[in-house]
């Protein structure tokens, strides 16, 4: 047996999208804090703007569902906006960390097979 969930928690529907599942949360839930780190508190709505904003401009870029897409970023919000902005297109993301060393990105990065890579000035 599956232990309760916690109030406000919705169980996973296997037969849909984690995209959907988030969407459903943003519904629920638009103004409580989806997203806290050491810069402040996110809003599922404002996530979720940011999230658009990400699918938005990759279907612009001509980047189709089933993409895969490479997110180099440093800044905890702007990688999880890119997160779901990519499952919101139908993408798949790998991370790859600007800390570790570039021998070790240059792999993973071919060996994903990326489309494109999601990254900011300052990564």
């Amino acid at each position: 047996m599956l232990p309760e969930l916690p109030p406000g928690m919705l169980p996973l529907d296997p037969e849909r999208s984690l995209a959907w599942h988030w969407q459903a949360r943003v519904n629920l839930h638009p103004d409580l804090v989806a997203l806290q780190t050491s810069a402040g508190e996110t809003t599922y709505r404002e996530l979720n703007i940011a999230a658009n904003a990400v699918a938005h401009r990759l279907h612009r870029r001509h980047q189709n569902p089933g993409a895969r897409m490479g997110i180099f970023l440093r800044n905890p919000l702007a990688e999880t906006a890119s997160v779901l902005g990519i499952w919101k297109m139908g993408g798949a993301f790998v991370p790859v960390d600007p800390r570790a060393p570039d021998a070790f990105n240059e792999s993973l990065v071919r060996a994903g097979e990326l489309d494109a890579i999601i990254s900011s000035a300052r990564s």
